[in-house]
């Protein structure tokens, strides 16, 4: 509910809802034949407001934390 599609270099590309929008997080998974898979996920575009970056480090680590525990589940 809190992420909703964007464009973006991954396979999968997922922007925050919200007032303030932060960054697209983009995400490729290849499945390797022998079972299991390998998940890169990267910040692939940042808002910058008054010269600044909205998202910090903290903020992409967390992002990356909460998508990583939904694609395990």
């Amino acid at each position: 509910m809190l992420w909703t599609a964007a464009s973006g270099p991954g396979s999968i590309n997922k922007r925050r809802r919200g007032k303030d929008r932060g960054i697209t997080m983009s995400i490729d998974i290849e499945a390797h034949p022998g079972g299991g898979s390998q998940v890169e996920m990267w910040a692939s575009q940042t808002n910058v407001y008054f010269g600044l970056f909205v998202n910090f480090s903290g903020a992409v680590n967390s992002r990356k934390k909460a998508i990583s525990r939904l694609l395990a589940s």
